[in-house]
Order: structure tokens, then C-alpha cells, then sequence
């Protein structure tokens, strides 16, 4: 069975999405950045099949990319607002 999980900063927000089975969540091999604290190591959703971990992978990451992007564009909205009323 596979599973799909996330690294989390300090402030909670995910900064890694992956898909594994039994141990990859803890494991060095193929990852792009370093793994955080055990505390801050979550599976996100478990027993899948590798179709499904790949797929729910997939959607996770798109989700991170929208929130991304929408918390830039809040960003520049406030930024741009306390510019123009300074």
C-alpha cells in the first residue's frame, strides 16, 4: 500500500508533497530538500494504490501551487494598498 505525505516549516504550511510505502517518508534518497523534524512529518492520506498515491500527489501539489499564488497576490494587494495610502 501506498501513502502520500507532506513536509511542514515551523509555521505549519506544507513545503514538500510526496508518495511513498513503507518508510519513504523518512528516507533521503531522490528528495530535493531536506527532510524537517519527525514532529513535522505527516502522511496525508494512507492505503492507497501507487494509481491513487500518484493522483493525490498531483492534486496536493496543485493545491500548494494555488495557495502559493494566492498568497502572493494577497500580498501585493495589501502592499499595494498601505503604498498608495502612505
Amino acid at each position: 500500500m501506498y501513502y502520500t505525505y507532506a513536509y511542514l516549516r515551523e509555521d505549519g504550511t506544507p513545503y514538500y508533497i510526496g508518495k511513498g510505502s513503507g518508510d519513504r517518508i523518512n528516507k533521503n534518497h531522490g528528495r530535493p530538500c531536506n527532510k524537517p523534524p519527525l514532529d513535522r512529518r505527516i502522511k496525508l492520506k494512507t492505503n492507497l494504490t501507487e494509481e491513487e498515491s500518484f493522483r493525490h500527489e498531483e492534486y496536493m501539489i496543485a493545491c500548494m501551487v494555488v495557495w502559493t499564488w494566492e498568497l502572493v497576490f494577497f500580498i501585493i494587494k495589501v502592499m499595494g494598498a498601505k503604498e498608495k495610502v502612505v
